[in-house]
């Protein structure tokens, strides 16, 4: 594994989907890049998603409100754990599959 490549993966989940989304879309040799770019811009866009529903949820009288106090902490922690992993993981060459979502992003990253 070179170094290049391994640096590539950690800025793809270290800014989020719009790395990945850039890194994804101008690589074409590495299917390691390719395959953490897309894990990136999927667990990052369901980290988006999520938070935007939590937010959301807190319009809800008082039980949104209880809900969104409890939730979006944990969910927040949840997530950030699982970023710190990945980016770890990338800059160590590791090739790590979360479930469920590295599935698709080793579907859609095939050269």
């Amino acid at each position: 594994m070179e170094d290049r490549e391994k640096m590539v993966s950690f800025i793809a989940y270290f800014f989020g989907w719009v790395s990945g989304l850039i890194i994804y879309l101008t690589e074409k040799k590495s299917q390691y890049i390719r395959f953490n770019a897309m894990q990136s811009i999927i667990f990052s866009g369901l980290w988006t998603v999520i938070s935007i529903f939590l937010r959301i949820l807190h319009f809800i009288p008082v039980l949104g409100n209880i809900l969104s106090l409890i939730l979006y902490p944990l969910v927040y922690l949840i997530f950030f754990v699982i970023w710190i992993i990945l980016l770890v993981k990338s800059f160590q060459g590791e090739y790590f599959k979360l479930p469920l979502i590295g599935d698709y992003a080793e579907k859609y990253s095939k050269i």
